[in-house]
């Protein structure tokens, strides 16, 4: 007949072998998965400091500007004066974006034109491949853009995403609510 490690088959110095291995071997991953728990929430950014860094992105580009900006200033505001710059830069890699939210990944041609280190304007061309372009085409293309975000911060706006879904002044613990859904899925735009 098979031992079965049971209360009643076992000898309490047999289990207490077996709870002393258990616990070697669990305890390091369970203190390792708290601890790690605990300094994600510990690094946490505050509501309270993210809205200011959303005010003094949106202080720096408006999103008005979008809908309002045409040619050669548009230009400027989206992809910046030079290159590592302006609304698109600092959005993917600037420190005023960074806690906001990420865009980064890929390339450049997400944004289907961009300025190149060498000053030279490249659209998306055939598959994944940038091409040159000419200032004029690049505009184009950054008022077709600009004109799909700033329907978009419409739309946030008018479903009241623009914030968060935090409000200190709630009385819950954490400083949190629930938001609107939208389809069916949480609208929610997350602090982290």
């Amino acid at each position: 007949m098979v031992n079965r490690l049971t209360p009643n088959r076992c000898s309490a110095r047999r289990l207490s072998e077996i709870a002393r291995r258990m616990n070697e071997s669990l305890l390091p991953e369970a203190k390792q998965i708290l601890l790690t728990a605990y300094h994600k929430e510990a690094s946490a950014t505050h509501p309270e400091t993210i809205e200011a860094k959303r005010r003094q992105f949106v202080a720096e580009f408006p999103p008005e500007q979008l809908g309002k900006l045409r040619g050669k200033e548009l230009l400027e505001f989206v992809h910046g004066p030079q290159a590592a710059s302006g609304l698109l830069y600092q959005l993917e890699f600037g420190e005023l974006g960074k806690g906001l939210g990420s865009i980064a990944g890929g390339s450049a041609l997400k944004y289907r034109v961009y300025r190149a280190q060498t000053g030279e304007w490249k659209r998306k061309g055939a598959g994944a491949v940038p091409v040159a372009c000419s200032e004029l085409d690049a505009i184009r293309i950054t008022e077709q853009l600009a004109d799909q975000l700033y329907s978009g911060f419409l739309w946030a706006d008018e479903l009241h995403l623009g914030v968060g879904e935090y409000h200190l002044g709630n009385s819950s613990p954490s400083g949190y609510r629930p938001c609107r859904s939208f389809r069916g899925k949480s609208a929610r735009i997350s602090p982290h």
